[in-house]
């Protein structure tokens, strides 16, 4: 999309370098894979544990260049403490689905050297569920912080309808 076709929900929260430089993944992972799920990552799993508001409002922040000023502290704290690590946990899941399964006319396969093999659910998935819960833990350790930081973030009381977050 053209930057001014973006809307406030496609700012995504952290980056393929940070996901990269710290986990595992490999520096040779294509950001099509990358992109995608920490777009999911953020909708589908931060959302839903923070609230739109407040990953509106962090959006925002992020998207205007105010999230360093200093009456942002509290919400850079949460986003380079908290939510960028559940990001990354939370992205490695979608990413491990996305670059083990080649979905083509055949079927679903994995490329081993230059051969194909069938996919092995029980090894794709083992290693989904072992980054799941990296991903739970860090997704704990921000609702901790949260509430026991409830009266910094006041976005965290607004209810917004489906109608008001299309404006």
């Amino acid at each position: 999309k053209a930057r001014d076709e973006f809307g406030i929900d496609d700012i995504l929260l952290t980056n393929e370098d940070y996901i990269k430089s710290n986990s595992v993944l490999n520096d040779n992972t294509a950001g099509e894979y990358i992109l995608p799920a920490i777009y999911i990552a953020q909708r589908q799993g931060l959302e839903e544990i923070i609230g739109t508001a407040l990953t509106r409002k962090i959006q925002q922040l992020v998207d205007n260049n105010t999230i360093e000023d200093n009456e942002n502290k509290h919400y850079l704290t949460l986003l380079n403490d908290y939510i960028q690590d559940y990001l990354t946990y939370a992205a490695i899941c979608e990413v491990i689905v996305a670059i083990s399964f080649k979905l083509n006319n055949f079927g679903a396969s994995r490329t081993e050297d230059e051969k194909q093999y069938n996919v092995s659910y029980a090894e794709v998935f083992n290693l989904r569920d072992y980054y799941k819960g990296k991903a739970d833990y860090f997704a704990y350790r921000l609702q901790r912080y949260l509430i026991a930081n409830y009266s910094k973030y006041p976005e965290l009381v607004e209810y917004k309808t489906i109608a008001d977050l299309q404006t």
